[in-house]
């Protein structure tokens, strides 16, 4: 699991980049992609938090996507880290007990 975790934590940043690059060219397609991407290596982890918002980005067929795709990547950058911190914790706490 710590594996994992580690795997995901490495990339995350390239996957945050990609994300925000296609954003930035409005790549409807790619947007979705690379949010299909995270949303996949969350739910690996158990990343519920992450694994939702990522869910929505993937989908531009929702209503109001575009309107909410920014709102939606920034949950994703302002988030993972802290969430992965708790994951840790948490598995570091059951391996203790």
């Amino acid at each position: 699991m710590v594996d994992s975790i580690q795997l995901f934590t490495e990339m995350m940043p390239d996957y945050v980049s990609i994300l925000d690059s296609n954003l930035v060219a409005k790549d409807q397609k790619a947007i979705a992609s690379e949010a299909h991407k995270i949303k996949g290596a969350a739910g690996s982890v158990g990343l519920k938090r992450i694994q939702s918002v990522a869910q929505q980005a993937q989908s531009p067929e929702l209503p109001a996507w575009w309107e909410n795709i920014h709102d939606w990547v920034d949950e994703i950058k302002n988030n993972y880290l802290n969430d992965i911190r708790m994951l840790l914790n948490w598995v570091d706490k059951d391996f203790d007990s």
